[in-house]
């Protein structure tokens, strides 16, 4: 079973009332969970610079950012 984002859950229990609302909400929600992930990677990229032994023996990232991070981990 594949995990369930917070938006997804959202999707799946909103009470559709109008449904130019709920667009407009979903596409806010998906907007918001996007920035927060690239803030929770970026937050984490830095730490794992700062914790490493010698930072300047290269990226301890996999991704050159968070935007690449977002876009190749959730493909939106």
């Amino acid at each position: 079973m594949e995990k369930q984002g917070a938006v997804e859950w959202f999707i799946d229990n909103y009470d559709v009332k109008s449904i130019k609302k709920y667009r407009e909400v979903v596409e806010r929600a998906y907007k918001i969970e996007k920035e927060q992930i690239k803030a929770a990677y970026n937050a984490g990229y830095l730490d794992g610079e700062m914790d490493s032994k010698n930072p300047s023996n290269g990226d301890v990232a996999k991704f050159d950012d968070a935007e690449n991070y977002y876009n190749e981990t959730f493909g939106k």
